[in-house]
């Protein structure tokens, strides 16, 4: 977790930002170059379990998330109340929990998705992820064939026109 500022309320981005191509990394440097108070939480940094056998069956066994993964709930929460985020933009099939949803919104917060894979492919999906897609404020997609599937669980705003 990073706080680029010390100033409050600006954009807190939750993804993969170990990689320059990750998606995340562009909005990180896209922020950073329009000066933006930002913070960000780097999925990498809670899934080391992942490189062991009984972290993977863990992993499967608790519906695509780490053992690391519920210290990074805790600490995404901590990190929402310091820095109460105006925007936090989620990168991918996060399986974040409803209590930051709510924390987000409790602070008059946005919480939006960068969708980029479909999270009813087997081997991706989360349905924890799918059950909170309608707590998003708004959802990009750049799958269009999954839009109907968007709307049927309640994605009320959805942007997918890239």
């Amino acid at each position: 977790m990073s706080n680029s500022t010390d100033n409050t309320h600006g954009i807190l981005i939750i993804g993969f930002t170990t990689h320059p191509h990750d998606v995340g990394s562009a909005l990180v440097l896209a922020a950073q170059s329009l000066n933006l108070p930002l913070a960000v939480a780097n999925i990498s940094d809670y899934e080391s379990s992942l490189n062991h056998l009984w972290g993977k069956v863990f992993y499967r066994i608790a519906q695509r998330r780490t053992l690391e993964w519920f210290d990074f709930q805790r600490k995404i929460l901590d990190l929402i109340g310091k820095f109460q985020p105006q925007l936090v933009i989620v990168t991918g099939i996060i399986p974040l929990g409803q209590d930051i949803f709510h924390t987000i919104h409790n602070y008059q917060g946005k919480i939006v998705n960068y969708l980029t894979d479909n999270p009813w492919n087997p081997a991706l999906g989360s349905p924890i992820f799918r059950d909170n897609l309608r707590l998003y404020d708004c959802v990009f997609s750049t799958k269009t064939a999954i839009i109907p599937q968007l709307l049927r669980v309640g994605v009320r705003n959805l942007f997918s026109h890239f």
